[in-house]
């Protein structure tokens, strides 16, 4: 059974990676396991020592995910979502693109929420 899972996760990753950078659109993303920040506000947390579900990945440009500009580097997650915008709204977004509701398949009951207004005043890169 677990090595069946592991396949599912490889498919889902190699899906999510086909997507280009969320952001910038650019090829062959790293994956980031979205926590901290707007994911607190959907009950996801992640303590010392914990994994958070692999179905909860966005595809990030190397230098939005651990670069100079990186969620997982010095800027930290709030100011990196105030900058590029929310993790839970990339989740859906990644969940529309790929027809799959990804909160479901981590096991959380939630919906994929209709953001395009709020994104629609993003400043992107």
């Amino acid at each position: 059974m677990a090595r069946q899972r592991s396949k599912e996760i490889q498919a889902h990753w190699n899906r999510v990676a086909s997507l280009g950078c969320i952001i910038t659109g650019r090829p062959e993303p790293t994956l980031h396991h979205c926590c901290s920040g707007s994911m607190k506000d959907v009950g996801v947390h992640r303590g010392k020592g914990q994994k958070v579900s692999d179905w909860l990945i966005i595809p990030l440009d190397w230098d939005l995910h651990t670069g100079s500009l990186g969620i997982d580097s010095g800027m930290g997650v709030l100011t990196w979502e105030k900058r590029f915008g929310k993790q839970v709204h990339f989740i859906d977004m990644v969940s529309i693109a790929l027809d799959v509701n990804v909160w479901v398949r981590a096991g959380i009951q939630r919906d994929i929420l209709d953001f395009s207004t709020e994104m629609g005043e993003k400043t992107w890169l």
